[in-house]
């Protein structure tokens, strides 16, 4: 790993200021949730708030020090990577702590309206286009139960609700909510950026939504988001909504996947649902004493047949938008319907959500994580792809169904051992030059952002929009500047003393 550059002069103007930070063993920074790396920051620094990180980017700026913003480190593409040579910025306290410093998970929800106006969430009809005003540093998960009691939610939730919502933004992630109201950064009306100028900090507040949309997947190429007004949505009542899980069991994927796929084609043209996802079910999936098997419903989903591939789909919608359903169901050869309730729904989903890294005495190793087959009718050749790389391998393919599309994930299960990382990674690679092929017209991590293959892999168009963004938010390129000029990356298991 090359060395770490020290940055004493900017250590001295921290400590002045009163900002938090750390450059004694960062090793466990080295990496996110990508097993990717491109060395050890030089420092971690923790601003408290917004006017923390303005004096940040203003002493970056005088001091020519890189900054790479970071949230959970839940990033499956090297979007939270920071070379040697930079300052790693921890954003998980920003909005969402006292004035001490210290994080406060619970916290009164401050709405509004699209315009910005406050809105009294006590008094809001369900149809009102209602957002809640947020720090980047808050999350889906504490951000939901400061919202249950007045029967709201998130709009759009990705599957780690963990992430922060400055983190979602940044990779213009994608979840439940997603067929409804879009990716991350359509469902933001208003954000607050702490950008650069050639002499220093400066604070951004965006309103424009066709600016924002551009400034979605910027991977914090272009500033320090502080604060945003997230889209919420009313929280059905258990008779408003359909639950439904479908089954198909068949032994040649490539029929069963093309299947699925016709029904998707269908789904997508006449259903307005908020989740769709699906999971393909093997005996790893479920620990043996899992009280999900004793289920008297949901049991009977979890016997997997080694002769067979076995998929469930599972969707959720209001009833109204999802009456043909059923009907769609029924003219699909092999496919078995049954409508759940709400909690059966949510119990499926815990499963799903679980399902990339559920197994014994073994890790996860992203890296397949996500592509996105745009046209459904190509589902089957896309699956039959994967099982050929994948026969033998620990771990299934899970997804989502998307209006746009079919999102696919994989990972690996490794024994917690040097060998099997390193050959579970060699699994990955395999499976994308498997199935990121021009004949299936597969796009990758359209749900998670392209990461530190930002400009490698956008499309020209896309890549000039972001050297615009880029000029326009930080003419001083101290934001992420190597996501410009793309570094060697490593695998970090490589590494792993196990």
């Amino acid at each position: 790993m090359a060395q770490v550059v020290e940055h004493v002069g900017l250590e001295r103007l921290l400590t002045a200021k009163g900002i938090a930070f750390d450059r004694g063993e960062l090793r466990g920074y080295a990496s996110d949730a990508s097993f990717l790396t491109l060395g050890v920051p030089s420092l971690l620094v923790f601003p408290k708030d917004e006017a923390e990180c303005v004096a940040l980017v203003d002493l970056a700026v005088k001091q020519g020090v890189p900054i790479v913003p970071r949230g959970t480190g839940s990033s499956t593409a090297g979007q939270a990577l920071a070379p040697p040579n930079a300052v790693l910025v921890d954003m998980e306290r920003v909005g969402a702590c006292d004035a001490r410093g210290h994080r406060r998970g619970l916290f009164v929800p401050q709405v509004v309206d699209p315009k910005g106006g406050p809105i009294d969430l006590k008094k809001a009809a369900p149809e009102d286009e209602l957002y809640i005003r947020v720090g980047a540093g808050r999350t889906s998960d504490e951000t939901n139960r400061a919202l249950k009691p007045f029967k709201w939610s998130v709009a759009v939730t990705p599957s780690s609700g963990y992430s922060t919502f400055g983190g979602n933004f940044a990779t213009n992630a994608r979840g439940s909510g997603t067929p409804a109201y879009g990716p991350f950064g359509e469902a933001v009306s208003r954000i607050r950026i702490v950008a650069s100028s050639e002499e220093g900090a400066r604070v951004l507040e965006v309103t424009d939504r066709a600016e924002i949309h551009r400034l979605a997947g910027h991977h914090g190429l272009c500033g320090l988001v502080t604060e945003l007004d997230v889209r919420i949505a009313p929280i059905l009542r258990p008779e408003e909504q359909l639950c439904a899980i479908l089954m198909i069991e068949m032994a040649d994927v490539e029929v069963l996947g093309a299947r699925i796929g016709e029904l998707m084609k269908r789904v997508a043209a006449s259903c307005r649902y908020y989740a769709g996802e699906f999971l393909f079910i093997d005996e790893g999936i479920l620990r043996p004493d899992d009280p999900v098997r004793k289920d008297p419903i949901l049991g009977l989903y979890f016997q997997a047949n080694p002769d067979a591939k076995r998929m469930v789909l599972l969707y959720r919608g209001r009833r109204e938008a999802m009456a043909t359903l059923p009907e769609i169901a029924a003219v699909i050869p092999d496919v078995y319907y049954r409508e759940i309730t709400f909690p059966q729904f949510q119990t499926m989903m815990r499963v799903r959500t679980a399902a990339t890294g559920k197994s014994y005495q073994r890790t996860n190793v992203p890296g397949c994580e996500d592509f996105i087959v745009r046209d459904p009718a190509m589902f089957g050749k896309v699956l039959a792809a994967m099982f050929r790389v994948l026969q033998g391998a620990e771990g299934r393919p899970v997804g989502h169904h998307y209006p746009d599309g079919v999102v696919v994930h994989f990972r690996p299960q490794a024994k917690v051992a040097r060998g099997s990382i390193t050959e579970a990674w060699g699994l990955n690679l395999r499976l994308r030059e498997a199935v990121l092929r021009p004949e299936f017209a597969v796009e990758d991590r359209v749900e998670h952002g392209l990461g530190l293959r930002l400009f490698r892999d956008s499309t020209p168009g896309r890549r000039e929009e972001l050297r615009r963004l880029k000029a326009t938010y930080d003419p001083a390129n101290v934001m992420c500047p190597h996501l410009l000029d793309p570094q060697d990356v490593s695998f970090v298991g490589s590494q792993f003393l196990v």
